[in-house]
């Protein structure tokens, strides 16, 4: 049976809808009224506009054309003989009621960003659609409702709950509906589609069925929600699905969800945490960082940094290999420091965009790609570029004016995209007899003050003669050193040196200084001393130079 046999309509609207009806047939129009050939009439005083004409439902009806009729009507009628309403309801800032025919079937988009409407009324006689409490459905063919087609914008209530039986929540159902606090969906649901909720701003409260299968493109852009939960069913998190949400501060990923869209919580400022079912095989939250895992439950791919993370500085676990399209997108001034694993071979597009308190960035030494704008805005005034890259794209390094060193480690220049530096002076250092940092290829360009040469490294070698001390071998006076970890650079006095005070395994480390104008220092090199009764076994490893006082 249909629904209580069609839920009967208010005495009251039938007469009206008589009335109405009346008006139409008989052409009963002011001297107010407004005509028109096309399929449509629009009473002034009344403010009403019926259409007769599937052609005048769309948006580039007749009556679209003139402002008196768009900014005024107060009650749009779509008469019998409509059969399939356009777009053209769209957009009408005085419209509080509207009235469907009996033969309506279909709608494209219905009668958003209308922010005064308070109800859809569907004519009893339509076996398509139902009008409940003023709120828009659609029917199956036995009576049931199981679409919510549109909930009117100007609907003063401040929660609605969603009858049983429903099934899907239509595109834009909900979209721009300001004064809904709470919704409350039922345990039948199953598709909630694009834009339903999206700028419902005041929105605090929704709970999301286990049934929830999937949840369309922008469905929660710009609404109020301070928490979601994403039940396990649903299989992918699409474009912009909850993009700059103001409030949202945690995310809870359910078990079936094995696609996330980069774009996916863009713009959510206060976002902490994205928390992940333990069930999931595809991702994994540390510390409410998302990532991506392989089939073997590695971590591979840094998906999200949550924007609203509070600390200052992060670095990136071992063992990920790619930083993902806008993964620290605009951290919201919090992130002073990120330091990557040599494991990372690609930074993505816009991967670090925005992040306008980043001083410092360490790059590992397996990176390879570096993405478009990947670190644009950004204020560090050093990079070091690993010898492993091959290519930087457009605008990796742009609009960050305290950029002031680049070194470039490798040997030939890596590929270079447009503007990479575009709003810097840097002064670039590249390896002696390095091959392709040329104009041609975009290094020396005008935004370079110039190149001067990375000191070499030091090769040096250390003979433990007593267990303190021994004789560094193959230095030069333009070498330096320290022990133990000090913090002091002694300087190399001749060909060979002894040294005393290697009391600790902190080792001895070596570099070459550069003149800071044409030379930079190079790389240290770290002897890591292993301490015997008597005597010390050395083995050398490189490690990135740290920042040390001279003597």
């Amino acid at each position: 049976m249909r629904r209580n046999m069609k839920r009967n309509m208010n005495i009251k609207a039938k007469l009206v809808s008589i009335l109405l009806t009346f008006f139409v047939v008989f052409n009963l129009l002011p001297t107010s009224a407004l005509a028109d050939a096309s399929g449509y009439h629009y009473d002034g005083t009344t403010g009403t506009l019926t259409v007769y004409s599937n052609g005048e439902t769309q948006n580039s009806a007749a009556w679209r054309q003139k402002s008196e009729i768009v900014n005024n009507v107060v009650t749009v009628v779509l008469d019998d003989s409509i059969t399939s309403v356009g777009d053209g309801f769209d957009g009408l800032p005085e419209l509080t009621t509207v009235w469907i025919g009996e033969n309506v079937t279909g709608f494209v988009r219905p009668f958003t960003q209308c922010p005064k409407l308070v109800e859809i009324n569907v004519s009893e006689k339509n076996a398509y659609f139902e009008s409940v409490d003023g709120v828009l459905f659609a029917e199956d063919g036995a009576g049931n409702l199981v679409r919510l087609v549109r909930y009117p914008q100007g609907k003063p209530d401040e929660r609605y709950e969603v009858p049983e039986d429903v099934e899907i929540i239509g595109d834009r159902a909900f979209h721009r509906c300001e004064n809904l606090n709470v919704v409350t969906l039922p345990p039948s649901l199953k598709t909630i589609g694009d834009y339903v909720f999206m700028y419902c701003r005041m929105l605090s409260s929704i709970n999301i069925p286990d049934s929830v299968t999937s949840i369309g493109y922008e469905a929660f852009a710009y609404s109020g929600l301070e928490s979601v939960a994403i039940p396990d069913q649903v299989a992918a998190i699409k474009t912009n699905t909850f993009m700059a949400y103001a409030k949202l501060g945690s995310v809870e990923i359910g078990a079936g969800v094995n696609s996330i869209d980069y774009n996916a919580f863009t713009g959510c400022v206060k976002l902490e945490e994205i928390i992940v079912s333990a069930e999931n095989e595809s991702f994994e939250s540390i510390d409410g960082v998302l990532y991506a895992e392989d089939g073997a439950g590695n971590l591979v791919r840094l998906v999200r940094y949550p924007q609203g993370k509070t600390g200052t500085s992060y670095v990136v676990p071992d063992g990920v290999e790619t930083i993902g399209q806008r993964a620290f997108y605009d951290n919201n001034g919090y992130l002073t420091s990120i330091e990557f694993p040599d494991s990372v071979t690609a930074i993505e597009t816009e991967a670090v965009y925005g992040c306008s308190q980043l001083v410092d960035v360490r790059l590992g030494d397996g990176l390879e790609t570096i993405g478009v704008r990947a670190f644009s805005g950004a204020k560090f005034p050093r990079i070091v570029i690993p010898a492993t890259v091959t290519s930087i794209a457009n605008s990796a390094f742009s609009g960050n004016s305290s950029l002031k060193v680049v070194v470039a480690k490798g040997d030939t220049a890596p590929n270079l995209g447009t503007y990479v530096f575009s709003s810097s002076n840097s002064f670039v250092f590249v390896p002696v007899g390095a091959f392709g940092y040329t104009t041609e290829n975009g290094w020396p360009a005008s935004v370079f003050e110039g190149m001067a040469y990375l000191a070499p490294t030091p090769t040096v070698t250390f003979t433990a003669t007593e267990p303190d001390s021994g004789t560094l071998s193959n230095v030069d006076t333009t070498m330096k050193y320290s022990v133990d970890g000090g913090s002091t650079w002694i300087s190399v006095t001749g060909a060979t040196m002894d040294i005393s005070g290697v009391t600790a395994t902190n080792g001895i480390k070596v570099k070459r200084s550069g003149n800071r104008t044409t030379t930079l220092d190079s790389e240290v090199q770290t002897i890591t001393v292993t301490r015997r009764k008597r005597l010390q076994q050395v083995r050398q490893t490189a490690i990135p130079w740290p920042t040390m006082t001279e003597s």
